[in-house]
């Protein structure tokens, strides 16, 4: 292995063991966060028989053909993470190694690469019924106590993925708020950064007269599940909580005929109704340019990506801009609000051309390759910006591909000052310019963590979380001829 390649590697791994906070989702407001916004859930079911294996495959072959159409959380149920659907011991009191270790797996993945994962722990399938009601209550313990310290996990209490009711006769049946709530005050004291989520039949039905056909509701700690599960509780403490809709969840047991074309229209309406949301405008400060494309621009077939005056090619699939706005023509984001920009459209290959100006210490990037939500960096890839200059490039350097490789040199201009770049990807080769210098040129088939990776993607714009302010000027495009 190459000394470069085994620099890279350091970094990444450092990287991925220094990555602050614990549980990325969270409740405010009657809203779901994720990292630094709000969302909402929308969430496909894995296929049973999946297993995980340990490289990077699972990825391609799993998660990422969904976060492409805007998937933003991957359920299942921990019983078919073994073969005989018995991931607790019998008394709860432990988990099939195995099973642990595939969950383990998951979880991490999920995690690092800003997924959701909505977690089934109990069926009402007497076949993965435990042995008594202590056994649930430990397995409860059991399971909040190996969840690792980073992870970005709903336990849902009951059983939303399968189409069976609770027997009486049941151990534990989850048919009673009582016995639901009371395995969620045991999973809220073993791990208080588990989010607990119920079943919508569990809820008093008085409070549910403004949520549209939801599947199950989300709280932060047992106690918010415990107001709304009263009967004699007001209405208003609706707010503690948060829910996921019905239709926004594919839960594949729950499909009457052919399931692939099932999940297939799930995605393809899911792309839709998180593209066409309208976010209002910010107020358009200063004035407007007159031109952006050069007169051989305009020969060469590019087209203006962002005209100066709308964000009408753009997105952040919320119902704000966060911090990004309009002034002089310049796309600013004045940072520390999070969600990033990217295009209503889906490139392939293509020529972008734009000039960024970024402040002091900043930190922002060019996503390619992106897909709708999920780590944009992490499936397809990023070029990075920085508000600082290297003498000696790394992986976290101006025109590094982020994580990966770092750029031959740091062509930028000191922080402060406006740089122009070309990103030209065609198939999988890529180019980077950086104030006319070379910064990157590679085959991405041909790097290992790149290859499995997008190769047709929507472009975004950073905003990552600090608030220094970044600015973007003359977005222009030319697309090229698909493989």
């Amino acid at each position: 292995m190459s000394k470069k390649l085994i620099s890279i590697c350091i970094y990444v791994y450092i990287f991925t063991q220094t990555v602050c906070g614990q549980n990325m989702l969270r409740i405010a407001n009657g809203k779901i966060l994720h990292g630094m916004g709000s969302v909402d859930l929308w969430g496909v079911e894995l296929d049973p028989d999946l297993e995980l294996p340990n490289d990077h495959s699972f990825l391609g072959k799993t998660i990422q053909p969904l976060v492409v159409y805007g998937v933003n959380s991957i359920g299942f149920s921990v019983q078919r993470l073994d073969n005989n659907g018995r991931f607790f011991s019998a008394d709860g009191k432990s988990v099939n190694p195995k099973a642990k270790e595939q969950f383990l797996r998951y979880v991490n993945h999920a995690y690092k690469y800003r997924v959701g994962t909505i977690v089934n722990l109990f069926s009402a399938d007497r076949r993965y019924w435990l042995e008594s009601e202590e056994a649930y209550r430990n397995a409860a313990k059991t399971i909040a106590e190996i969840l690792p310290d980073y992870h970005s996990v709903i336990f849902i209490i009951g059983d939303i993925f399968g189409t069976t009711s609770w027997a009486n006769n049941c151990p534990y049946p989850m048919n009673n708020p009582k016995k639901i709530l009371e395995l969620c005050k045991i999973i809220d004291k073993a791990n208080s950064k588990a989010k607990l989520g119920i079943p919508s039949g569990m809820i008093h039905k008085t409070k549910l007269d403004k949520v549209n056909e939801p599947l199950f509701f989300v709280a932060n700690h047992a106690n918010a599940l415990a107001k709304i599960i009263t009967p004699n509780q007001e209405s208003k403490t609706i707010k503690d909580i948060a829910y996921a809709g019905k239709d926004r969840i594919f839960r594949r047991n729950h499909v009457k005929g052919k399931v692939k074309k099932a999940q297939n229209d799930f995605l393809q309406r899911i792309e839709r109704e998180r593209m066409s949301v309208q976010i209002p405008m910010p107020p358009i400060k200063g004035s407007v340019p007159s031109g952006i494309l050069t007169d051989l621009e305009k020969a060469e077939g590019f087209a203006p990506l962002f005209d100066g005056k709308t964000f009408d090619d753009w997105t952040t699939l919320r119902s704000t801009w966060g911090g990004w706005y309009i002034e002089d023509g310049i796309l600013k984001c004045k940072g520390g609000q999070g969600p990033w920009i990217r295009t209503r459209k889906r490139y392939q290959s293509f020529i972008l051309r734009f000039d960024y100006r970024i402040h002091q210490g900043g930190n922002s990037g060019v996503f390619i390759w992106a897909p709708l939500d999920g780590r944009a960096s992490h499936f397809g890839m990023e070029m990075q910006i920085r508000g600082k200059k290297t003498n000696k490039p790394n992986a976290g350097t101006t025109g590094a591909i982020y994580g990966i490789l770092a750029p031959r040199e740091d062509p930028s201009n000191p922080a402060g000052q406006w740089n122009s770049v070309e990103i030209a990807c065609c198939g999988s080769k890529v180019t980077i310019k950086i104030n006319d210098r070379l910064a990157q040129e590679f085959d991405a088939d041909q790097v290992p963590m790149l290859k499995n990776r997008l190769r047709e993607g929507v472009i975004g714009f950073q905003d990552h979380g600090e608030p220094i302010p970044v600015w973007f000027r003359n977005i222009r495009i030319k697309e090229l001829k698909k493989n």
